[in-house]
């Protein structure tokens, strides 16, 4: 061997060492550790990213938005907004119409009060419009908010969006609300969102009124978020969002709390147009598209629509649709929610490794949210599962994540939540959680058996509890696609 030969050699080992060695550091680092994250939570995140990241091949997790990326509903919030400045683009006539689509169902719960809500905005029309996606100015604002008619229509535009979700009159109540945006074309819906979200991230969580209507305010992406989808990203796991809120405002506040960078894309409601492009009310299952990110800051579409409401089951077949022929038919990875909403997607994919749950505290047994959180201790605590163990065991490892909701809003570094003016956290809404727990111990059973029984909506006339439990009528089964 002569000397240039050798010398080659050793070069090229060097070169290999190093690049071992750079190789091993960057898969035995933490990119995961603002302040915020539980435990447990940082730690399988890490483990994530360390054993699935790989820009050769890259895969795709998929997050839920509200009370998941953000905490609280920027869609709930904007009702509030768009009252609070009047920002519709709607006559009067127009305004009678909207308010009555997707109502069908339960004329006797809302007739009355839409009936009266459309005279009310008829008269304020007469003396504060015309009525734009803009809002009014400053300068009247202090004016509506103190005429009483506002104020009765306030209530009553707000009060009924919150009896629909109270009482199930229509599975999403929020499909009203989108009719709210009749008149507006797809960037004036998007600015709308973002001024909303801009204005209540600034504002602490406080509790308000109209009369009847009360809600929260405020809204939040805290730099956890960020943090998260930035080491996604840069281990080259694609980051997806498929929200129930409108595509609008996710691909706002996506772009507001500083998330596009980070992003691959997003799925949301769809709203059909009328021959002006502007949206006329109705729902778009033909040409509602998923969004893809653009390095410079714009959204195209993706060339297949999502063909259902993204909620619930509607997110399963979403992904199916749109993301799975992206990946060669590979499902996500990983999954990120809160609440019923989300129970079905992150739960069915038999390629899911990891979980997370974000912990709202103020759900019963009979949501998603809590079933979930009794999960991801049963496998904490008596399963003993990390990542590697459970995924090795054929199961989702599912991990719970709390937060302090008071002032502007943060991660909580537990797996329970700080509820608006609690000083001490909380884990569960009740005792039917730790009843339940207690139930999946004693009878020693699997991840499987508690997530398809227990999703089941059961009464309490015939459940062993005493107490009811479940939501869904029927559930395909865990890991079952």
């Amino acid at each position: 061997m002569n000397t240039n030969t050798f010398k080659s050699l050793i070069l090229n080992a060097a070169v290999l060492l190093a690049a071992t060695l750079l190789l091993s550091c960057c898969r035995n680092s933490s990119p995961i550790s603002q302040y915020g994250w539980s435990d447990e939570v940082r730690t399988a995140l890490n483990d994530f990213i360390g054993i699935y990241g790989n820009p050769e091949q890259p895969e795709y997790v998929v997050f839920d938005f509200d009370n998941t990326c953000c905490i609280y509903d920027v869609s709930e919030q904007l009702v509030v907004y768009q009252l609070e400045t009047m920002s519709f683009a709607l006559g009067p006539e127009q305004f009678y119409d909207a308010v009555r689509v997707g109502l069908e169902g339960c004329r006797p719960l809302t007739e009355e009060r839409t009936e009266r809500a459309a005279l009310l905005y008829a008269s304020l029309y007469d003396r504060y419009g015309p009525f734009t996606y803009e809002g009014l100015p400053d300068g009247m604002l202090e004016a509506l908010h103190n005429d009483s008619e506002w104020q009765q229509f306030a209530d009553l535009m707000g009060g009924t969006y919150h009896l629909l979700a109270r009482e199930h009159a229509i599975e999403n109540p929020y499909m009203w609300a989108m009719g709210w945006f009749a008149g507006m074309s797809s960037s004036e819906l998007y600015e709308l969102f973002v001024r909303s979200d801009r204005y209540y991230a600034a504002v602490p969580t406080r509790e308000r009124s109209w009369g009847q209507f009360s809600w929260t305010d405020g809204l939040r992406v805290t730099d956890n978020i960020r943090e998260l989808w930035k080491a996604l990203d840069q281990s080259g796991i694609d980051v997806w969002v498929c929200s129930a809120s409108s595509i609008e405002a996710v691909m706002a506040s996506i772009d507001e709390y500083g998330l596009h960078q980070y992003c691959t894309g997003a799925i949301g409601m769809t709203l059909s147009k009328d021959e002006n492009g502007l949206f006329d009310g109705g729902y778009d299952y033909q040409t509602g598209y998923a969004r893809l990110a653009g390095a410079d800051g714009s959204w195209t579409e993706c060339d297949i629509a999502t063909g259902v409401q993204t909620k619930g089951p509607g997110k399963v077949t979403a992904i199916e649709r749109c993301l799975r022929p992206r990946y060669e038919g590979r499902g996500p990875l990983a999954a990120f929610g809160d609440s019923s909403g989300d129970f079905n997607f992150m739960t069915e994919f038999a390629s899911l490794k990891l979980a997370v749950l974000f912990n709202r505290a103020e759900l019963d047994v009979t949501d998603g949210g809590a079933l979930l959180a009794e999960t991801a201790l049963y496998q904490r605590d008596v399963l003993g599962y990390d990542l590697s163990s459970a995924n090795a065991a054929g199961d989702i490892y599912y991990v719970l994540q709390g937060r302090d909701v008071n002032g502007l809003r943060s991660l909580y570094p537990s797996d329970s939540t700080v509820l608006l003016g609690m000083g001490s956290p909380r884990l569960f809404r009740s005792m039917h959680s730790s009843v339940m727990l207690d139930s999946f111990v004693r009878d020693s059973l699997s991840v499987k058996q508690i997530l398809e029984k227990y999703c089941i909506r059961t009464p309490a006339s015939e459940s062993a509890f005493g107490f009811a439990y479940g939501w869904l009528d029927a559930y395909d089964g865990y890991r079952c696609r």
